[in-house]
């Protein structure tokens, strides 16, 4: 997720219901979503699972709910992307406000043909781009159709490791690091950003903490990256552990994401650093025989490194779940009503029915509004709260679900205020084309 997409505030999507539907036939529902199934075999229930979607899941098998000595099946929906959203049409309204998503899943398991409401947590890890504050569990107690209200889920979350995690890394790099080396561009020494996804893990410890050592002991990257920063004294970090020089490297590379900063250039370092070693040489005049020193490369294709993508934990059990928070800072948004909006399929007929409202934001909330009876557009003039930002463009989407195969739908960004009235052009797209339809107009939406 980049920064950018973070910051922009709410889109807005408003999706209607002309009569009361069965979930299934809607346009936008969960079913849309196939089921995920995964199989814990006798004596292998602690299996790690790991789902299409990259996130992995960590079984907590209670003797109390299940028999061990039988397979048990799980079965996921999940919901990580806007598109997903939009098309499940669920909400991440919870009983505080609005919240922004990093992922909604719908868990079932069954055992002996029999379905099992499991109440013992499990960890969930949900991969995400960088790691913000205030992220936790939530539960909904809806169908599988629609889980309606969110509420915090009544249990500790493992998320608060993680942020302890994020604030050693800051405390350490500020103390040891920032005086010399920045985040972003290079400072006195090379910029540390995108270095824990370019270097071997194992190597860039070594290097961090005993950089001094393995220049004089003729380690070709380190005397590299030394004659590429025009000899300049490093310092060693001998009393940091592994774990400690970790911590550092997940707060630089979470900034770097947090931030959308680009990671360093390849460099001349990371080419063949025989040739580049020639090249600095000649370039700096070292004639001393640490520079004439040609040890095997230290970058490995296949070496440990930190993992590319980060990881959000929280917990789930039966049901819907979801690692959400509620909107923060210049976040927050604000609750109106009286919006209205018509669609037309050509200017010159009247306005149409419309089927759904779904408000969906590029930080991933989403908000859901269904009318059962034919309306000229979208009115609460039941006084249902919509949440927005008044001062930030929304994605509007206003959807017609037809008996001909065809969803009448809009996408346009507006900046919504209280008492609008709309009237927008409907599309018509076969029901089949519609799941592409929405990703390619979400897709542009949040480039």
């Amino acid at each position: 997720m980049k920064h950018s997409f973070l910051l922009c505030t709410a889109i807005s999507l408003l999706l209607f219901a002309c009569k009361e539907q069965d979930s299934s036939t809607k346009a936008l529902s969960p079913t849309r979503i196939e089921f995920q199934e995964f199989t814990l075999l006798p004596g292998q229930m602690d299996t790690v699972l790991h789902t299409n979607g990259g996130a992995r899941v960590f079984p907590n098998i209670s003797e109390s709910e299940f028999d061990i000595t039988s397979p048990i099946t799980l079965s996921i929906r999940e919901f990580l992307t806007l598109e997903n959203m939009i098309l499940g049409g669920l909400p991440t309204v919870g009983e505080e406000g609005l919240m922004q998503s990093q992922g909604m899943y719908y868990l079932e398991a069954h055992q002996n043909g029999e379905k099992i409401d499991f109440q013992t947590p499990w960890k969930i890890e949900v991969p995400v781009e960088f790691i913000e504050q205030g992220f936790e569990s939530f539960v909904a107690d809806g169908g599988s159709d629609d889980p309606g209200i969110w509420r915090k889920a009544n249990r500790q979350d493992p998320v608060d490791s993680l942020v302890g995690t994020l604030a050693k890394g800051d405390s350490f790099y500020h103390a040891f690091c920032a005086a010399c080396h920045s985040i972003k561009g290079k400072l006195i020494g090379p910029q540390l950003g995108g270095a824990a996804e370019k270097f071997d893990w194992d190597w860039l410890v070594k290097f961090t903490r005993n950089a001094p050592g393995m220049i004089v002991g003729g380690d070709s990257l380190a005397l590299c990256i030394w004659l590429d920063s025009n000899r300049g004294a490093m310092s060693d970090f001998l009393h940091l552990d592994e774990t400690e020089v970790k911590n550092i490297y997940f707060y630089i590379e979470n900034e770097r994401r947090r931030n959308n900063y680009p990671k360093s250039l390849p460099g001349l370092c990371q080419g063949n650093l025989n040739e580049a070693l020639q090249i600095l040489t000649k370039k700096v005049r070292v004639n001393d025989s640490i520079a004439r020193t040609r040890p095997p490369v230290r970058i490995r294709p296949g070496g440990r490194i930190i993992p590319s993508l980060f990881y959000y934990p929280f917990l789930a059990s039966s049901g819907w779940t979801n690692c959400d928070r509620y909107l923060l800072g210049d976040l927050e948004a604000k609750p109106i009503a009286n919006i209205k909006i018509s669609g037309v399929i050509t200017p010159d007929e009247a306005p149409v029915s419309l089927s759904e409202v779904v408000l969906i934001s590029r930080t991933k909330t989403v908000q859901r509004f269904s009318l059962l009876n034919s309306n000229e557009g979208f009115q609460n003039d039941n006084g249902a709260t919509i949440w927005i930002l008044e001062t930030e463009p929304q994605l509007i989407a206003v959807l017609q679900e037809r008996a001909d195969g065809l969803v009448g739908i809009y996408f346009g960004e507006h900046i919504l205020k209280e008492y609008m009235d709309l009237t927008v052009p409907l599309s018509l797209i076969p029901e089949g084309e519609l799941e592409a339809f929405i990703a390619q107009k979400v897709n542009e939406f949040t480039l």
